[in-house]
């Protein structure tokens, strides 16, 4: 009876154990990984209580574990989730089915199906954001399981926890087990930090990009105004001292035409009745027009009023034209007393750039321009806005995005940024949030896919090695009990070197066994150390030039090969160079092959001595032939560098007996800056058709050729 009692105190202390557990890691140990998408692990202690506790205390745990959960999220659909997950996996462990079986069971047939459809039709996200969100909270669950089962490894086998295994578990579940722990555990967990660190960066950059595009339109439209008011102004200046109109319409003439900006000019009295207009087009116009006063339009009561130069919205061009403009009034002042006023009719294509509208828009990047009353001058053409209709910043949410600003536009959420400039013109640049992860999206499902069958084939070779580890092991019982005979028990001992010497060993006898296995290990470890270094020493002495110690021509193909592919793959400049010693036969022919063979160690020193950075390969190619691929990191210019091989060469000489040798070197050399995509061996033949110009053209020289 008191053990009974301390069984069931037990429990309830591991039951408060875990209901604090889940509180606490709802509560403290969420993690916020892209936008306001977080993941939580209340589940664990949820899940690991269906293997320790009794079913009443179980309940307990998940109780706390879906009320903690809720007062997080707020979500009941995403509570009501992990509760099926809960009763689901309880009715599997009861039926004797695999626990992590269990879980993946029911994030794949049941969890993500319901996430998805909660995303899509409850919470208004579109198909690629809510199936971005539903596996990332798969994997959240799935990551609870693994975590669940590890702590459960923990409980000793003989415990009273221990309640769904009475007999031991099949060695092949053991192994799944471990392969789930050891590898899909972590590529899940790099890949949710990945996809964070992804999400987060992208975020940033374009986010940069949006507020570096504002400023830099902002700055085009604020250019560009400035310059059409300081002619403005200036004109308005001089005017002032011109005694006619006649002069007046002759130096408002010469402004208009010079500046492409400006539509149209006029000048007006002090009653705003118009006098000069220019240029020629519009003074034909205005010489059959009678009485044209601009007395009404505000650019006009604006300057006269505050007697300082003005900048209007948005205007409909009337009397003098239909364009759209903006008007830019200027007073004209003499001795302090208003007397009229210069007016600019400022194109409006002109002032906004479409250029550069262009360029942004081609970027991916949509534009809003409004003026001084916040009406819509510009809007990309996919935003459907009506031009001149007031603009109000409608702020919006995304859950996709954690710092970036969001506006709302027609049902359509959008990252922003927006400038001001001092004439009260607003630039906004915009971009839809799925630039932040359509391609991370498609990475992540990649990374399910592949999860899904790293699944699959660590099932099947969990099964297939537990049955090659364990048959041997029955066979020898088999054969202790006199079962099997040698014959049978043989074959399948061959597994390993290990198997097949127990198995020898108790065939013969297992007293001399034990003696005997000792002495083997330990000839085989001796005898494995003694070939792994005999075969280093082959490997090394099979890749040197016995002449030069240089990689010979079978080891630089191997090395560059590998070296050519990560350089492609990272698009790192780099050159490849092949070096031939001039008149060589002529120096063997004279002095001796031993004095030729003293030029090539002299050369192969050269370049060992030079080309000491890590990733360069130099390597005797055949001959008097040399070959190096070159590593361009650090901004290396790999011309100056051969010129500085062959010019030591040039300069340098060889003292063989009495004789002072002098030679020279060719240099075929191919640099590869933009073009990644020739394979190794034409990047070679492109460098021995340089090395054939240089020796053609007359020898101790280099010929290049950029890629």
């Amino acid at each position: 009876m008191k053990k009974t009692n301390n069984a069931a105190v037990r429990d309830w202390l591991v039951c408060a154990l875990l209901c604090l557990s889940a509180i606490g890691l709802n509560a403290f140990g969420n993690i916020a990984i892209y936008g306001t998408i977080e993941l939580y692990f209340g589940s664990i202690a949820a899940l690991l209580s269906i293997l320790v506790l009794p079913l009443r205390l179980s309940l307990l745990v998940l109780l706390a574990s879906l009320g903690s959960f809720y007062s997080q999220l707020a979500n009941f659909y995403f509570v009501g989730v992990q509760a099926l997950e809960y009763f689901f996996v309880l009715t599997l462990v009861r039926l004797k089915i695999n626990f992590l079986v269990a879980v993946f069971s029911f994030w794949l047939s049941i969890g993500l199906p319901s996430t998805l459809s909660i995303l899509h039709f409850l919470s208004d996200q579109n198909l690629r954001s809510s199936l971005f969100t539903g596996v990332t909270i798969s994997l959240n669950g799935f990551v609870c399981g693994i975590f669940a089962l590890f702590a459960y490894w923990f409980v000793p086998t003989v415990s009273q926890f221990k309640r769904f295994n009475p007999k031991a578990p099949r060695f092949s579940n053991v192994v799944f087990e471990l392969c789930i722990v050891s590898v899909i555990l972590p590529t899940i967990l790099v890949t949710l930090v990945f996809t964070w660190q992804s999400a987060d960066e992208t975020e940033k950059r374009i986010s940069k990009e949006l507020v570096s595009a504002s400023l830099q339109f902002d700055e085009i439209i604020t250019d560009r105004i400035e310059h059409n008011l300081h002619t403005v102004i200036s004109a308005a200046e001089t005017i002032q001292t011109l005694p006619s109109l006649k002069n007046k319409g002759a130096l408002l003439n010469a402004v208009a035409n010079s500046n492409d900006d400006i539509e149209s000019m006029l000048v007006s009295d002090a009653l705003g009745n118009v006098t000069v207009v220019a240029p020629e087009a519009y003074a034909d116009i205005f010489s059959n027009l009678e009485n044209l006063t601009i007395a009404q339009r505000n650019y006009f009561q604006q300057a006269k009023t505050t007697q300082e130069a003005f900048i209007s919205k948005v205007l409909e061009g009337r009397g003098l034209g239909s364009l759209d403009i903006v008007a830019i009034a200027a007073p004209i002042m003499r001795d302090g007393e208003f007397i009229g006023i210069v007016q600019a009719a400022t194109k409006l294509e002109r002032v906004v750039n479409f250029d550069a509208l262009d360029r942004l828009e081609n970027n991916g990047i949509d534009v809003i321009v409004t003026d001084n009353a916040n009406a819509i001058v510009y809007s990309s053409l996919n935003l459907e806005l009506d031009r001149k209709s007031l603009f109000e910043v409608q702020r919006s949410f995304n859950p996709f995005l954690r710092d970036t600003p969001v506006l709302d536009i027609s049902g359509t959420p959008f990252m922003y940024a927006s400038s001001q400039n001092r004439y009260g013109w607003n630039i906004y640049t915009l971009a839809p949030p799925s630039k932040v992860f359509t391609s991370i999206v498609n990475y992540f499902l990649y990374i399910g896919l592949t999860l899904l069958v790293l699944l699959i084939l660590i099932g099947l070779m969990a099964n297939r090695l537990a049955t090659k580890i364990t048959r041997p092991l029955v066979n020898l019982e088999g054969f202790l009990e006199r079962k099997i005979s040698v014959d049978k028990l043989l074959p399948e001992s061959t597994i390993s070197r290990e198997m097949e010497a127990v198995t020898h060993s108790l065939i013969t006898a297992r007293e001399v066994s034990e003696n005997f296995q000792k002495n083997l290990k330990q000839q085989v470890d001796d005898k494995t150390k003694a070939l792994e270094e005999l075969n280093l020493k082959l490997l090394e002495s099979s890749q040197r030039d016995a002449l030069t110690n240089l990689y010979n021509r079978g080891a630089f193909d191997q090395l560059a090969l590998v070296a050519h592919e990560s350089l492609a793959s990272q698009q790192r400049p780099f050159a490849l160079l092949l070096a031939d010693i001039d008149f060589f036969k002529k120096v063997n022919d004279t002095f001796g092959h031993q004095a030729g063979d003293q030029c090539i160690i002299e050369v192969a020193e050269a370049l060992q001595e030079m080309c000491h950075q890590e990733h360069d390969i130099v390597a005797r190619y055949g001959g008097e032939e040399f070959i190096i691929l070159i590593d361009c990191a650090d901004s290396k210019d790999p011309v100056a560098f051969v010129e500085s091989i062959r010019q030591r060469i040039e300069v340098g000489h060889v003292q063989y007996n009495e004789h002072r040798i002098k030679f020279t070197m060719s240099c075929g050399l191919v640099s590869v800056q933009d073009d990644f995509s020739l394979p190794l061996d034409r990047l070679i033949t492109i460098a021995d058709e340089q090395l054939y110009t240089s020796k053609r053209s007359g020898r101790n020289q280099t010929t290049i050729r950029v890629v």
